[in-house]
């Protein structure tokens, strides 16, 4: 058998991962997954996604890495994920939008707001949300408490990675969130998806009465909309340095630099909105066909 070809894919997400308000993992951390034919069964890749539809595309991307490897069994997948916290609301602390005070206002509560006070409109958005998810095997709820943004939940993301755990926590977070209620702006949610993947509760616990990455996170809320214009998500940016696919709204300032240009000589894929497998799997067939074709 000829020896894996390596892809490198830095992969940049921005995504949402608590309730109708927030955001999801943690600033420009990053966690480096590595695929070799065949892909094991439990793999996790925890590609975020909007609001509830980020689990979803995290099946249609392992689906499609599935059949990558099926495809091409002799070629193997590096991907660098990095996360960055998004909210719809940006860095707004106030009681706008889906926001509310009192602790009863529920993601069904924010659509109904979202569509201008239309419950058949958020009833509809939520059918067509439901359909979706059942295509991954997910049972979405809409009656999670989404009064706050889910700072702490992004905060142990961040944290959580450098224990190597990123990526589990994260699904086992969107798992009570969206398909138990749990809601992600309840702390008590966030040490409970720690236990789920065996990370220490009373450290988990001890790192949240600080006040550690607090503004990081606050930061990469206002960041995303105002600075790197992201008005949408889920939004996928698969840089590959190897054939000098670089760029994307969170490289834009190393690309303008004189010594960083000849690495930015090829636009990177950007996938803005949900996917299905097939969309991933061309992505990942057309780099492995650039980076064949330059190692000629």
């Amino acid at each position: 058998m000829a020896p894996p070809l390596a892809l490198t894919l830095a992969v940049a997400m921005g995504v949402m991962g608590g309730g109708g308000a927030s955001a999801s993992p943690a600033a420009a951390a990053e966690q480096k997954l590595c695929f070799a034919a065949p892909v094991p069964d439990n793999l996790q890749l925890g590609s975020r996604r909007a609001a509830a539809g980020q689990e979803r595309i995290r099946k249609h991307i392992q689906k499609a890495l599935l059949l990558f490897h099926e495809r091409h069994p002799t070629a193997a997948i590096e991907i660098n994920v990095t996360r960055h916290p998004y909210s719809f609301l940006g860095d707004a602390k106030d009681g706008s939008g889906f926001l509310r005070s009192g602790g009863q206002w529920t993601w069904h509560d924010g659509l109904v707001d979202y569509t201008g006070g239309s419950e058949a409109q958020a009833r509809a958005y939520e059918a067509s949300l439901s359909e979706l998810g059942q295509r991954a095997g997910i049972r979405f709820r809409y009656d999670q408490k989404t009064n706050w943004q889910p700072v702490d939940s992004q905060r142990i993301w961040l944290w959580s990675a450098k224990q190597g755990k990123a990526e589990e926590y994260i699904d086992r977070l969107n798992h009570r969130h969206f398909e138990l209620g749990e809601s992600a702006s309840d702390r008590k949610t966030v040490l409970a998806a720690c236990a789920d993947v065996g990370i220490d509760k009373e450290e988990a616990k001890a790192f949240l009465e600080t006040d550690e990455l607090v503004e990081t996170v606050w930061k990469s809320y206002g960041d995303t909309i105002h600075k790197y214009g992201i008005h949408s998500i889920p939004l996928f940016v698969f840089n590959v340095p190897a054939i000098g696919a670089v760029g994307g709204p969170f490289r834009k300032d190393s690309c303008s630099r004189e010594d960083e240009r000849t690495r930015c000589q090829r636009e990177p894929w950007v996938v803005n909105g949900s996917m299905d497998a097939n969309r991933f799997l061309q992505i990942f067939e057309e780099i492995l066909r650039l980076q064949m074709k330059s190692r000629e």
